[in-house]
């Protein structure tokens, strides 16, 4: 019972720091914060607590061999073929957490206790947006709340971070109708990663959980509020989504009408709010990927290389700087197409297989969209999804809820 609680701690812990560390501005500042050594004593202590507690079938203990050693042939293949050199901190994420996370997710699935790990992310995600609306509207629009710091932005080419506490940050401005707004990125480098994280956190809640109360509602108005496009069509969706199923009549018909001319009518508004080519800068990154995975189609140009040979294809004249927004093809570039059919295997399994409810392969559809609007390739909350993704096909849907079938 000690041990149980113990366990649930640490997982909830974990949990924090899984979101934190993915590209937050804890860790992108100068002498910022590197989380891999707690985060590696937590899933080892994580690791050690469930082998105690739960008995391992057979079955399962098969499969997670079996991962693991496709795993490490495929790292170590690649690492190889690429003659990467490897720091301390990429040897424990790419050969140590990232397994080991893996084996984690499996055995929680297999005792159904996974779902203490998805409403962790909900309840540790909400808590994060309540405290970004209150000093987005207080201090970033009201004016009421005064700075305490600035900081380097190390994520946004050496630009400023407005500190608030070091609870929140002020990473980006935008021009909407002329006036200029504060993007809410709550305590992340920049808006679309934290839309990244609550719209996770908002796929899990409605899609998996099925759950629909206030935390949706905090979830719902902290992304309109990073003013990001991708946000804006994840809810819209999986409104759409649920009118279709649960709306009957000519509510209905009138809903799924008025959803496409709001989203149509937000992004036009969003994507008109500075003077940059944003349609050239996102063509130019599918090209810029496209190129960089054609150097080597199969094994890529290495984990610590693929992003860097994309930035070497980037049109400068169009673009203020080198960020990029597509993780898929910087999965591509790093690995080829024997990494990418290791991290997305499961989810076009999920897709394609009859098995499973409308309600996952949604979950598993909107989670390529963000794959392909965002990047986050290479950090703990990819893992996880990954993880996920995987237990589900070793596994089998648990009754988080009723699913939909197919």
């Amino acid at each position: 019972m000690v041990l149980n609680k113990i366990s649930s701690v640490i997982d909830m812990i974990l949990m924090f720091f899984l979101i934190i560390s993915t590209n937050s501005i804890y860790v992108n500042i100068e002498d910022g914060y590197s989380f891999n050594n707690y985060i590696t004593i937590l899933i080892f202590v994580s690791f050690v607590c469930k082998i105690i507690l739960f008995k391992i079938s057979k079955e399962i203990f098969n499969k997670i061999l079996i991962l693991l050693g496709v795993y490490y042939s495929i790292v170590i293949l690649i690492s190889i073929i690429n003659f990467s050199k490897f720091t301390i901190n990429n040897i424990l994420y790419y050969f140590i957490n990232f397994p080991l996370l893996l084996v984690i997710i499996l055995l929680l699935r297999e005792q159904n206790k996974l779902q203490a790990w998805l409403i962790n992310i909900i309840n540790i995600t909400a808590l994060l947006a309540v405290i970004s609306l209150f000093f987005w509207i207080l201090a970033s629009n009201l004016n009421v709340i005064s700075p305490t710091d600035y900081l380097i932005n190390k994520w946004s080419d050496g630009g400023v971070a407005v500190s608030y506490y070091n609870m929140y940050f002020e990473t980006q401005r935008i021009v909407i109708m002329d006036n200029v707004m504060v993007r809410n990125s709550g305590v992340f480098a920049e808006a679309p990663m934290w839309n990244l994280i609550l719209s996770i956190a908002l796929m899990i809640q409605t899609l998996f959980l099925g759950r629909n109360d206030y935390k949706t509602f905090i979830l719902v108005l902290t992304i309109l509020s990073t003013v990001s496009t991708t946000g804006v069509y994840i809810i819209g969706l999986i409104i759409a989504y649920k009118i279709i199923f649960e709306v009957s009549g000519w509510k209905k018909y009138i809903t799924l009408i008025l959803i496409p001319i709001l989203l149509l009518g937000l992004s036009f508004i969003w994507e008109n709010k500075s003077e940059t080519a944003s349609a050239s800068i996102r063509f130019d990154d599918y090209k810029a990927g496209i190129q960089a995975w054609f150097d080597n189609v199969f094994f890529g140009s290495g984990f610590l290389n693929g992003l860097r040979v994309i930035e070497s294809y980037m049109d400068t004249t169009i673009r203020a700087n080198l960020g990029y927004s597509n993780s898929l093809f910087v999965i591509l570039a790093q690995g080829g197409i024997i990494l990418f059919i290791l991290y997305l295997l499961p989810m076009f399994l999920i897709l394609l297989n009859r098995k499973y409810s409308y309600d996952l392969k949604f979950f598993v559809f909107l989670l390529i969209v963000i794959l392909s609007t965002a990047i986050f390739i290479n950090t703990y909350m990819f893992n996880f999804i990954v993880g996920f993704m995987y237990s589900i096909v070793f596994i089998g849907e648990k009754n988080e809820k009723n699913y939909r079938r197919i």
